[in-house]
């Protein structure tokens, strides 16, 4: 009895330390002494179809440049750091821990950063492998098949139009590469090469819509951890809707949308084979309500009802999650409501929400030093500062990355108004939509928006403004 109870009692702490061992932290660590004193933010996407993502930890590198940095994970993810000039990546394993180079810190083209389309190139942060290591991480299983697969799709793409020779040379290369098809303990790696390719096979045209769906659609589980199957999911379902519409029993397809009944498109929807999964469907949906918003005006109204509708009925988190997402998305800069947050800073070091400002309008301009555009509607700035100061504050916020020329800037051209700017670029970016330089929004006295976007300096803000104040009978 004895013994069966020493069993049982060991049997219980191996499991317990298997499972403590499974969920504790994934360590990350490096040393870059150009980073000193900055701050780092990792974080991962939810999903990639509108790359919204969670902020998963911030860290601050030490004067020496050390930083560590511990990730709760509960399964294998592509995890980012945001740094100035690269978007740095790991795929990151529970409780492993990882040694890192981070990317050089220093920026080498200070016009694509400052403009608004810039998009960050990848570092892909391989680590350094342990001595005893017995099997290669990873990092440097995708490291090592990358290194095969990306100059062949920049072959592939220059033959896109000579399909027959991109069939021939896709069939050789798959076989060159069949070693990279063992499968993994997790299956993350497999899955990884598995979209790839399956990514090529979309490319070269090899196979019809169909034959790709029966090859990696149907009957699979979604694999939303691994980015090649978000890459693979976006090609395959790029403008879906358009291609659908065109077969005569999804005919009537978007005059059910312009209705806005949920009920029925789902039902409708629901008959084609690649969207019989509720999951990826569900995902579908939001990308062509949303596409169709923006740039097949598709009313406010309908495009609310069909997202609130999907949010209240699905039981998939990823969907539930970016239908509120996106819908805080297109209403947050409707005139009446209050503005996206963000912290701004000055070149002294001083913080100020955008929302700080009281008593007044404030004139929001997202503006840049190097614009000549930009440079043009300072002038006009300038008049209105010193015009309409009294019920007027002017608030220009700038790219992080010209906050060392503020001072001099302002002194030569006389600069009678503060300059701020976002230490998250991207984010600010994202929710104010700015697009070009320079744009600017028009806040009333309570810090609600009321024009957005506002009318620029030089096209006739002025006028926009008297008759608002008028209205309101302040003058």
């Amino acid at each position: 009895m004895t013994k069966k109870l020493n069993l049982t009692i060991i049997l219980i702490i191996l499991v317990y330390g298997y499972l403590s061992a499974q969920n504790s932290g994934t360590t990350i660590f490096g040393t870059n002494k150009e980073y000193a004193g900055k701050y780092l933010e990792f974080f991962s996407y939810n999903e990639r179809m509108f790359d919204t993502y969670e902020i998963l930890a911030k860290t601050k590198v030490d004067s020496a440049g050390n930083f560590t940095v511990t990730l709760e994970l509960s399964e294998t993810q592509l995890i980012f750091c945001k740094t100035l000039l690269y978007k740095a990546y790991i795929y990151a394993e529970p409780g492993k821990s990882y040694q890192v180079n981070l990317p050089p810190s220093a920026i080498k083209s200070e016009e694509n950063i400052n403009n608004p389309f810039f998009s960050a190139p990848l570092w892909h942060m391989i680590p350094t492998s342990e001595p005893s290591a017995s099997k290669p991480d990873l990092n440097t299983s995708i490291y090592e098949f990358d290194k095969q697969f990306d100059p062949f799709l920049d072959k592939q793409i220059l033959r896109y139009y000579d399909l027959e020779r991109s069939r021939h040379k896709l069939d050789s290369f798959k076989l060159a590469i069949s070693h990279f098809a063992v499968p993994d303990k997790n299956g993350y790696f497999s899955a990884y090469c598995i979209y790839k390719l399956a990514c090529l096979d979309f490319i070269v045209k090899g196979f019809s819509q169909t034959d790709l769906f029966e090859r990696y659609l149907k009957d699979k589980l979604a694999r939303p951890d691994v980015s090649s199957w978000w890459e693979f999911f976006n090609m395959y379902f790029d403008g879906y809707f358009s291609s659908l519409s065109l077969k005569k029993e999804f005919s009537q397809l978007y005059s059910i949308i312009g209705k806005g009944s949920y009920y029925e498109l789902n039902q409708l929807l629901k008959t084609d084979p690649a969207l019989q999964n509720d999951q990826m469907r569900e995902w579908v949906l939001l990308k062509e309500i949303h596409n169709a918003y923006y740039g097949n005006n598709l009313p406010l109204s309908t495009y609310l009802s069909l997202s609130d509708s999907l949010s209240a009925t699905s039981h998939d988190k990823i969907t539930v999650a970016l239908s509120k997402d996106l819908r805080k998305e297109v209403v947050s800069l409707l005139p009446g409501n209050d503005p996206p947050a963000a912290l701004l800073m000055n070149s002294g070091g001083d913080t100020m929400q955008i929302t700080s400002q009281t008593r007044k309008y404030s004139y929001i301009g997202f503006c840049s030093l190097n614009s000549i555009e930009c440079q043009q509607e300072f002038e006009y700035l300038k008049y209105f500062y010193h015009k309409h100061g009294k019920y007027l504050n002017v608030v220009i916020i700038l790219p992080e990355t010209e906050k060392d020329l503020i001072r001099s800037f302002t002194d030569e051209n006389t600069i009678p108004w503060e300059f701020w700017y976002s230490i998250d670029r991207e984010q600010i970016q994202k929710d104010y939509k700015v697009r070009a330089y320079p744009v600017f929004y028009l806040f009333d006295r309570d810090n609600k928006i009321l024009m957005s976007p506002a009318t620029l300096p030089s096209a006739g803000f002025e006028q926009q403004l008297f008759k608002i104040l008028k209205s309101k009978g302040e003058i």
